[in-house]
């Protein structure tokens, strides 16, 4: 599409994005411009013979929706994540071609490529902030809650990058990430790794693999509660803890309240009980 004089822009950081949007927007100089949203490529087999729902919008019947569409078309473009694609650019060719092969799978976390000034979304940076003025009050212990695809994890290396920056030089708060399954805490690292621009950030505490120094452990649930280690944790020892989910939090902490000094959770709003405690900022935050 590039070389047929297409303008492309490309987003690399295949672990934080994961783009899925499909719209496809025409416009025409009678002012009869249409959108399709949905999940088809733009391809025959998927637009005439697969399952799938799209839908059609036009300029002249809802004129408003194209707006808000054209809108938020915009501010992906214009956002400092997509880099204009050169596919005559043999060095731009080579990273997507290792982006595109560590997104097809592989084990462990992803190979640092290069290092991208990561930035939050907005809605992003509203937890961030609620975050930030909620430790001011005293409540160090909080429970981010968001659907899926927000960026939890994201949101959580953002936070500690923060914290980071508020640390005495060259000291980083000690760190438990806790989740359930080895990708997840792949995943995570890579993310942390990303924010922080640090290669050698973290270590895992999963099938055989044993932290060397322990002071910012990706550890799996079922390895810390392997021959007792949760039991033997100091809870002074780690600055932050942060368990991925409302359960995970549950399970690490056990109702005790011998946990770091300061906790984050992130979990999905869903099967809400009385247990829970009360929802504030609209919903994207729990207090504990």
């Amino acid at each position: 599409m590039a070389r047929w004089g297409a303008k492309v822009r490309i987003s690399f950081d295949n672990r934080r994005t994961r783009l899925h949007a499909k719209s496809w927007i025409f416009h025409r100089n009678t002012g009869a411009t249409t959108a399709y949203i949905g999940s088809s490529n733009l391809s025959s087999s998927a637009m005439l013979e697969g399952l799938e729902w799209n839908v059609r919008l036009a300029a002249l019947e809802s004129p408003s929706l194209l707006e808000k569409i054209n809108a938020a078309f915009e501010s992906h473009w214009e956002s400092e994540e997509f880099r204009a694609f050169d596919p005559d650019d043999d060095k731009q060719m080579e990273v997507v071609r290792k982006a595109l092969d560590q997104a097809r799978g592989g084990s462990g976390p992803d190979p640092i490529l290069s290092f991208f000034d990561l930035k939050p979304h907005g809605y992003q940076q509203t937890m961030l902030d609620t975050l930030a003025a909620e430790r001011e009050h005293g409540h160090t212990k909080n429970l981010v809650v968001a659907p899926t695809g927000v960026g939890r994890t994201m949101v959580a290396a953002f936070d500690y990058a923060r914290m980071e920056s508020e640390a005495q030089a060259g000291s980083l708060p000690r760190l438990l990430f806790v989740a359930h399954r080895e990708r997840l805490l792949d995943q995570s690292l890579t993310a942390f790794r990303h924010v922080l621009k640090d290669t050698a950030f973290g270590e895992k505490l999963v099938g055989g693999a044993r932290p060397q120094k322990g002071d910012h452990v990706f550890a799996s649930i079922q390895s810390l509660n392997a021959g007792g280690r949760i039991d033997a944790l100091d809870p002074e020892h780690y600055e932050v803890g942060l368990p991925p989910s409302a359960t995970t939090a549950r399970t690490c902490a056990g109702g005790s309240t011998d946990a770091p000094p300061t906790r984050c959770g992130c979990g999905t709003p869903s099967n809400s009980d009385s247990s829970r405690p009360s929802t504030i900022s609209g919903s994207t935050m729990v207090r504990t």
